[in-house]
């Protein structure tokens, strides 16, 4: 399937996702029907290379699928995202493991590395334990993607630089618990619950050394897509901000053109002050847009080419994420002042729009303070964020 075939899927299948939105905001996690769409279609697939029965669709083509998902569905385009970028982590693997997460028909991946978790050196693997936070789409997983740090006795066993030895591990579906608390202001229906491992046995072909790539380690990925899972996943984050921003945006015309605020004589649209918010949210979404497709772009021509991301790819990627949560929480934010007690109502879709970007800004991978590393990466400098040190 080409990004034309996945967006009729998308056209389809819409009613679907739309009327089950709010049902995923009650039930904290992505509703079955959904999901179940998202993976039969073959949405899930986006990123698994053409090799293992996937589409290996290109980041800026995928970051318009992500978009369009997020215009009906926060939660959806969250899944479909996230689960697309996690797929890449098989690139750290070896064949055979690769073959082994791939055997079942309809494989789904999710990770968290924070805080890694304890692995511990046994005959033919590993044991590991611990519990992390932030799982996105754990309860429709069948595949963990988790990290641990080398541990001797109490202590991390440090590697040649005097950090500890960490590594990416997998494992399946019944070898991890789901610890449910995911009460959140807004990205409800992601359910990003903890995942518990305890004590489990991982063989050693399902535990790789993690670290920048130079080459895939199996004969399934494409050398371009060893940045798959931590640049254009980062940077394709921002795709689904937008498209919620969009749809936020949509929800305000409506207002403008049919709400009459309480001891007011005219509609919403009539005011000059909200020509204003809507003109300036216009420019923020589309600034937001340009920067994040331009540099997500000109980032994959280079490693087309054969060349490594530089510094300067990194930051655009890194600051375009960022860029694009703000923005949109800024047009947000715009709009909100206009839309008066609309916004506040659970029933109004602004009010979830509302919460979800507010939601987002505060993502580890894109909040405010990543700026600094995109400004450590401008100067040629160790970044503060280690995953921005890919």
């Amino acid at each position: 399937m080409d990004i034309d075939d996945l967006l009729a899927v998308v056209s389809e299948i819409e009613p679907v996702i739309r009327d089950n939105a709010s049902q995923g905001e009650l039930e904290r996690r992505v509703p079955k029907a959904t999901a179940e769409l998202l993976v039969k279609r073959g949405l899930l697939k986006t990123w698994v290379p053409e090799a293992l029965g996937g589409w290996e669709i290109e980041p800026v083509a995928a970051c318009r699928l992500f978009e369009r998902v997020a215009r009906i569905d926060s939660a959806a385009a969250w899944m479909l995202q996230m689960c697309s970028a996690v797929s890449t982590l098989a690139a750290w693997f070896g064949d055979e493991a690769v073959a082994e997460m791939h055997a079942g028909p309809d494989p789904v991946f999710v990770d968290s590395f924070a805080p890694p978790m304890r692995l511990r050196p046994v005959d033919g693997g590993w044991h590991v334990t611990g519990q992390v936070t932030f799982v996105s789409n754990c309860h429709h997983a069948n595949w963990f993607f988790g990290l641990g740090m080398e541990f001797e006795g109490d202590e991390p066993r440090p590697g040649p630089d005097g950090e500890p030895v960490s590594h990416v591990f997998a494992v399946p579906r019944g070898e991890f618990e789901i610890v449910e608390h995911w009460e959140t202001l807004g990205m409800r229906g992601t359910g990003s619950h903890d995942v518990r491992v305890d004590g489990v046995f991982v063989p050693e072909r399902r535990v790789a050394p993690f670290g920048p790539l130079e080459a895939p380690r199996n004969a399934s990925y494409p050398p371009g897509w060893v940045h798959g899972p931590i640049w254009f996943g980062i940077c394709s984050m921002g795709a689904v901000g937008l498209g919620i921003a969009q749809a936020a945006y949509d929800a305000f015309l409506g207002i403008c053109a049919t709400k009459t605020a309480n001891y007011m004589p005219s509609k919403v649209g009539e005011s000059a002050l909200s020509h204003y918010r809507l003109g300036e949210a216009h420019a923020h979404l589309g600034a937001a847009r340009a920067y994040l497709y331009q540099a997500l772009g000109d980032s994959w021509a280079r490693v087309q080419s054969g060349e490594a991301l530089r510094n300067l790819d990194r930051a655009r990627m890194g600051g375009a994420a960022t860029f694009v949560f703000q923005s949109a929480a800024h047009a947000m934010e715009l709009m909100a002042e206009a839309a008066g007690t609309s916004l506040i109502r659970d029933e109004s879709p602004i009010s979830r729009h509302f919460r979800d970007l507010r939601t987002l800004t505060q993502h580890v991978f894109t909040a405010k303070n990543r700026y600094q590393d995109v400004g450590l990466l401008l100067l040629e400098r160790d970044t503060v964020f280690g995953m921005y040190s890919f």
